[in-house]
């Protein structure tokens, strides 16, 4: 699943925004979790420089999928640019995160509508605060009034602190 996150998001490596909000969700994994991230990096890492290249990416991918979505996100990563580690385990823990929030938002999902009261985010958001910045737990409170319905997507991308 992490890895359908990431093809689907589209992250744009080097964009200091979204480095910035990653590393934030990286310092919230667990050491083991690291770990992980760190076996899968030198995995991919096949000249290990400490960087991934786009031509290392694309092994990967093509030995994962071959959903054009999956090859048209490396063609969107540039032939020069790397991915740091940093970069790479920071990409990880969103993806982690993300997997977490839509499991959360399943089980809250108690009639598989798609849809969960804002009441019911609020409730349990108030467990994970340490998760979610000050200024995304306002928007979800906003967003999340007790008759407003929220979608998955809305959800995990609030909880993310990406754009709606």
């Amino acid at each position: 699943m992490c890895y359908d996150h990431i093809v689907s998001t589209k992250p744009r490596f080097g964009d200091k925004n979204e480095s910035y909000r990653r590393s934030l969700l990286l310092k919230k994994v667990t050491p083991a979790q690291k770990a992980e991230y760190n076996e899968a990096f030198v995995l991919i890492d096949q000249n290990d420089d400490g960087s991934v290249q786009q031509s290392e990416l694309l092994k990967v991918v093509n030995s994962l999928s071959s959903d054009e979505n999956a090859v048209s996100f490396v063609d969107g990563f540039d032939v020069d640019q790397t991915l740091t580690k940093e970069e790479f385990l920071a990409i990880m823990a969103e993806a982690e995160f993300y997997n977490l929030f839509v499991n959360t938002f399943n089980t809250l999902d108690v009639y598989n509508s798609g849809f969960v009261r804002g009441s019911d985010i609020n409730r349990i958001l108030k467990g994970i605060n340490d998760l979610i910045s000050d200024e995304n737990f306002s928007l979800i409170q906003e967003v999340g009034g007790d008759d407003n319905l929220i979608n998955y997507e809305q959800f995990t991308k609030m909880l993310l602190g990406t754009k709606l």
